[in-house]
Protein backbone atom coordinates (compact mmCIF):
# COMPACT_ATOMS: atom_id res chain seq x y z
CA UNK A 1 0.00 0.00 0.00
CA UNK A 2 2.80 2.36 0.78
CA UNK A 3 4.42 1.72 -2.58
CA UNK A 4 1.35 3.08 -4.32
CA UNK A 5 1.86 6.45 -2.68
CA UNK A 6 5.42 6.67 -4.04
CA UNK A 7 7.10 7.56 -0.75
CA UNK A 8 9.39 5.81 1.68
CA UNK A 9 7.71 3.98 4.52
CA UNK A 10 7.42 6.09 7.64
CA UNK A 11 10.26 5.43 10.05
CA UNK A 12 12.60 4.00 7.34
CA UNK A 13 15.08 6.82 7.86
CA UNK A 14 14.76 6.34 11.62
CA UNK A 15 15.64 2.65 11.30
CA UNK A 16 18.70 3.46 9.23
CA UNK A 17 19.68 6.18 11.71
CA UNK A 18 19.25 3.81 14.67
CA UNK A 19 21.27 1.12 12.94
CA UNK A 20 23.97 3.59 12.01
CA UNK A 21 24.01 4.94 15.56
CA UNK A 22 24.26 1.44 17.05
CA UNK A 23 27.07 0.60 14.62
CA UNK A 24 28.77 3.83 15.63
CA UNK A 25 28.41 2.95 19.34
CA UNK A 26 29.72 -0.58 18.75
CA UNK A 27 32.64 0.78 16.75
CA UNK A 28 33.44 3.30 19.45
CA UNK A 29 33.28 0.59 22.14
CA UNK A 30 35.62 -1.65 20.16
CA UNK A 31 37.98 1.27 19.52
CA UNK A 32 37.97 2.17 23.23
CA UNK A 33 38.67 -1.43 24.22
CA UNK A 34 41.53 -1.67 21.75
CA UNK A 35 42.89 1.71 22.88
CA UNK A 36 42.79 0.60 26.55
CA UNK A 37 44.51 -2.65 25.67
CA UNK A 38 47.23 -0.82 23.70
CA UNK A 39 47.68 1.70 26.52
CA UNK A 40 48.01 -1.12 29.07
CA UNK A 41 50.54 -2.93 26.90
CA UNK A 42 52.46 0.31 26.30
CA UNK A 43 52.45 1.07 30.03
CA UNK A 44 53.62 -2.47 30.81
CA UNK A 45 56.40 -2.19 28.23
CA UNK A 46 57.45 1.17 29.64
CA UNK A 47 57.52 -0.23 33.18
CA UNK A 48 59.55 -3.24 32.05
CA UNK A 49 61.94 -0.99 30.17
CA UNK A 50 62.29 1.34 33.15
CA UNK A 51 62.87 -1.62 35.48
CA UNK A 52 65.55 -3.01 33.17
CA UNK A 53 67.23 0.39 32.95
CA UNK A 54 67.07 0.79 36.75
CA UNK A 55 68.51 -2.68 37.23
CA UNK A 56 71.32 -1.97 34.77
CA UNK A 57 72.08 1.32 36.52
CA UNK A 58 72.19 -0.34 39.94
CA UNK A 59 74.49 -3.10 38.66
CA UNK A 60 76.76 -0.54 36.96
CA UNK A 61 76.94 1.51 40.16
CA UNK A 62 77.74 -1.61 42.15
CA UNK A 63 80.45 -2.57 39.66
CA UNK A 64 81.93 0.95 39.80
CA UNK A 65 81.78 0.79 43.57
CA UNK A 66 83.45 -2.60 43.44
CA UNK A 67 86.19 -1.21 41.18
CA UNK A 68 86.65 1.76 43.53
CA UNK A 69 86.80 -0.49 46.57
CA UNK A 70 89.31 -2.77 44.91
CA UNK A 71 91.41 0.23 43.88
CA UNK A 72 91.32 1.54 47.45
CA UNK A 73 92.28 -1.86 48.78
CA UNK A 74 95.18 -2.11 46.32
CA UNK A 75 96.37 1.41 47.23
CA UNK A 76 96.23 0.64 50.90
CA UNK A 77 98.04 -2.63 50.30
CA UNK A 78 100.86 -0.87 48.50
CA UNK A 79 101.13 1.75 51.26
CA UNK A 80 101.12 -0.82 54.00
CA UNK A 81 103.18 -3.48 52.23
CA UNK A 82 106.05 -2.60 54.50
CA UNK A 83 103.78 -3.30 57.49
CA UNK A 84 103.09 -6.74 56.23
CA UNK A 85 101.32 -8.81 53.66
CA UNK A 86 98.89 -10.12 56.25
CA UNK A 87 97.35 -6.71 56.78
CA UNK A 88 97.03 -6.10 53.02
CA UNK A 89 95.39 -9.47 52.46
CA UNK A 90 92.93 -8.84 55.26
CA UNK A 91 91.94 -5.43 53.85
CA UNK A 92 91.55 -6.85 50.35
CA UNK A 93 89.31 -9.61 51.69
CA UNK A 94 87.19 -7.06 53.58
CA UNK A 95 86.83 -4.94 50.45
CA UNK A 96 85.84 -7.97 48.37
CA UNK A 97 83.28 -9.04 50.95
CA UNK A 98 81.82 -5.55 51.11
CA UNK A 99 81.71 -5.38 47.32
CA UNK A 100 80.06 -8.82 47.24
CA UNK A 101 77.44 -7.66 49.73
CA UNK A 102 76.80 -4.49 47.75
CA UNK A 103 76.58 -6.47 44.51
CA UNK A 104 74.26 -9.00 46.15
CA UNK A 105 72.08 -6.20 47.50
CA UNK A 106 72.07 -4.47 44.10
CA UNK A 107 71.03 -7.70 42.41
CA UNK A 108 68.34 -8.20 45.04
CA UNK A 109 67.05 -4.66 44.50
CA UNK A 110 67.13 -5.12 40.73
CA UNK A 111 65.21 -8.39 41.04
CA UNK A 112 62.66 -6.78 43.37
CA UNK A 113 62.23 -3.83 40.99
CA UNK A 114 61.80 -6.17 38.02
CA UNK A 115 59.27 -8.32 39.93
CA UNK A 116 57.33 -5.24 40.98
CA UNK A 117 57.31 -3.99 37.39
CA UNK A 118 56.14 -7.37 36.13
CA UNK A 119 53.42 -7.47 38.79
CA UNK A 120 52.30 -3.98 37.82
CA UNK A 121 52.35 -4.93 34.15
CA UNK A 122 50.30 -8.02 34.96
CA UNK A 123 47.81 -5.89 36.88
CA UNK A 124 47.57 -3.45 33.98
CA UNK A 125 46.99 -6.34 31.60
CA UNK A 126 44.34 -7.78 33.96
CA UNK A 127 42.68 -4.36 34.14
CA UNK A 128 42.71 -4.12 30.35
CA UNK A 129 41.17 -7.59 30.03
CA UNK A 130 38.51 -6.70 32.63
CA UNK A 131 37.70 -3.48 30.75
CA UNK A 132 37.50 -5.43 27.51
CA UNK A 133 35.10 -7.92 29.12
CA UNK A 134 33.05 -5.03 30.50
CA UNK A 135 32.86 -3.40 27.09
CA UNK A 136 31.97 -6.72 25.47
CA UNK A 137 29.12 -7.17 27.96
CA UNK A 138 27.90 -3.66 27.20
CA UNK A 139 28.03 -4.42 23.47
CA UNK A 140 26.00 -7.60 24.05
CA UNK A 141 23.43 -5.57 26.00
CA UNK A 142 23.23 -3.05 23.17
CA UNK A 143 22.88 -5.84 20.62
CA UNK A 144 20.02 -7.34 22.66
CA UNK A 145 18.29 -3.98 22.83
CA UNK A 146 18.88 -3.49 19.13
CA UNK A 147 17.26 -6.88 18.49
CA UNK A 148 14.06 -5.58 20.11
CA UNK A 149 13.87 -2.53 17.85
CA UNK A 150 12.24 -4.24 14.81
CA UNK A 151 9.33 -5.57 16.92
CA UNK A 152 8.78 -2.15 18.47
CA UNK A 153 8.83 -0.53 15.05
CA UNK A 154 6.34 -3.10 13.73
CA UNK A 155 3.99 -2.36 16.64
CA UNK A 156 4.13 1.33 15.68
CA UNK A 157 3.84 0.67 11.95
CA UNK A 158 0.66 -1.46 12.19
CA UNK A 159 -1.66 1.28 13.54
CA UNK A 160 -0.07 3.79 11.19
CA UNK A 161 -0.67 1.53 8.18
CA UNK A 162 -4.33 1.08 9.28
CA UNK A 163 -4.82 4.82 9.50
CA UNK A 164 -3.18 5.36 6.14
CA UNK A 165 -5.19 2.52 4.55
CA UNK A 166 -8.53 3.67 5.98
CA UNK A 167 -7.95 7.33 5.39
CA UNK A 168 -7.75 9.99 8.03
CA UNK A 169 -11.05 10.23 9.92
CA UNK A 170 -12.26 13.56 11.11
CA UNK A 171 -10.06 14.84 13.85
CA UNK A 172 -6.35 14.93 14.23
CA UNK A 173 -3.75 12.34 13.30
CA UNK A 174 -3.14 11.75 17.02
CA UNK A 175 -6.81 10.84 17.53
CA UNK A 176 -6.69 8.50 14.54
CA UNK A 177 -3.65 6.74 16.00
CA UNK A 178 -5.22 6.41 19.47
CA UNK A 179 -6.01 2.67 19.28
CA UNK A 180 -7.73 2.55 22.69
CA UNK A 181 -10.11 5.35 21.76
CA UNK A 182 -11.05 3.68 18.46
CA UNK A 183 -11.93 0.41 20.19
CA UNK A 184 -14.30 1.96 22.76
CA UNK A 185 -17.69 3.14 21.52
CA UNK A 186 -18.12 6.90 21.56
CA UNK A 187 -20.20 8.22 24.37
CA UNK A 188 -23.19 10.57 24.05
Amino acid sequence: MLEERGSDPPGATGRVDIGARVNEILGAAEDAAERHRREALDAAAAIRSEAAADAATIVEEAERHLVNLQAQADAEARETRSAGDVYATQRRRQADEEAGKILTEAEHQARATREAAEAMAGQLEDDARARTRELSERVRELETRLGRVPAALRSIATPLEEVLANGLPSGSLLEALDVDRQRTPSGP
